[in-house]
């Protein structure tokens, strides 16, 4: 943790900011263990790994601590078989599938988009897994949050990132559910393949299969981010999506989640558009791939929906130059400018020019191939 980010934090019980009254180790102006106390109730959260663990104990329920402990542990044993060079086809090839549909769902935001003064807006990647997003979102000058639940490869793979990159982004420890800001801070929360994971923050309202499983974390969203004329905007790339006619009986990851203990569960349209009306927020983006083939829907604060692009486009990677034409095709300039905010704004491209930045540090799976490989 930055000192500089201090004031950017609450306690995540809600009880107001945070001080810092211990520090027991530093790394390059960085507050890598130590203690934050919250000025109102006197509640104390550490730093470890450069990362500020704020979640209030009482929610770090039996279930959560179970999912934290398999989460990090399936983590640490990747990188063992790694190291001892026994990672699996099977999985490096899971791996390798996993980051290239990630990538596919979510390169254009950092080339097909300019962006008017990133050093003045804050950008939180939610339910980041490894920041390896955030680390763009900083290339481009944001200021930025990486948060998860799950603290090792959030603090493993961030602190590599910044030490490589000489660039800084905060990470944090902390539900999604219960977000450790202050309102109307940020300028874009950006989440994905992790609204999925949602759970509610009593545990008594939890139940399986149920979308209200991400109210609590859409409502959080929602009053962290500026409001839509203040140009704050929420992106959703990567979400499962079931067919609209599938039972409850077939969904399938369900299934595999009850037996490893580690919740995740997708919805259909009807259901997740259930949630973002019931929190009062709809993403400027929800985003997916489809064969490597981009395709989002925008929406309007009240709720209209705009097929910006459409699978059938045929947006791939090295067709992003097409998207700011179909984009422009599928929904009306007038309507763009609504779903976009006034800093943000479709770049001219031109197919000779497509690239993966230099700049770019490999993702986790590319990490993981370049030390398979060394």
């Amino acid at each position: 943790m930055h000192p500089e980010f201090l004031a950017n934090y609450r306690s995540p019980d809600g009880s107001g900011p945070l001080e810092l009254v211990e520090v027991s180790e530093w790394r390059n102006g960085e507050v890598m263990r130590g203690r934050l106390r919250s000025r109102r109730t006197g509640a104390e959260f550490p730093i470890e790994d450069g990362a500020p663990r704020l979640i209030v104990p009482e929610e770090l329920t039996p279930a959560r601590a179970v999912d934290q402990r398999q989460i990090d542990l399936s983590d640490q044993q990747i990188d063992r078989w790694i190291a001892d060079q026994t990672l699996s086809p099977e999985l490096t090839e899971a791996i390798r599938i996993h980051d290239e549909e990630k990538f596919a769902r979510t390169e254009f935001l950092f080339q097909a988009f300019d962006y008017d003064s990133p050093g003045e807006r804050y950008v939180l990647d939610l339910g980041c897994g490894d920041p390896s997003l955030t680390l763009r979102f900083a290339q481009l000058g944001f200021r930025c949050f990486a948060l998860d639940f799950a603290p090792y490869r959030l603090c493993h793979n961030g602190g590599r990132y910044i030490e490589q990159s000489g660039l800084h982004f905060e990470r944090v420890v902390a539900l999604m559910s219960r977000l450790p800001f202050p309102d109307r801070m940020f300028d874009l929360v950006f989440v994905s393949a992790a609204l999925h994971h949602a759970t509610p923050n009593r545990e008594d309202e939890f139940e399986w299969y149920n979308p209200r499983n991400m109210f609590d974390t859409l409502r959080e969203v929602k009053r962290v981010l500026k409001r839509h004329d203040e140009g704050g905007r929420f992106i959703a790339a990567g979400e499962g999506v079931y067919p609209d006619d599938m039972p409850v009986s077939e969904r399938p990851l369900e299934k595999v989640a009850k037996v490893n203990g580690c919740y995740e569960s997708h919805y259909t349209m009807a259901e997740y558009l259930s949630q973002f009306e019931a929190a009062g927020i709809y993403p400027m983006f929800f985003a997916n791939q489809l064969d490597r083939r981009l395709y989002f829907d925008g929406y309007l604060p009240d709720g209209t929906r705009l097929p910006l692009l459409r699978p059938d486009d045929g947006v791939t990677l090295d067709q992003l130059w097409r998207m700011r034409h179909l984009c422009r095709r599928n929904a009306s300039s007038a309507t763009l400018r609504e779903v976009l905010p006034d800093w943000m704004h479709f770049r001219r491209l031109y197919p000779w020019k497509l690239h993966e930045p230099a700049s770019w540090l490999p993702s986790a799976h590319e990490y993981w191939r370049l030390r398979l490989s060394a």
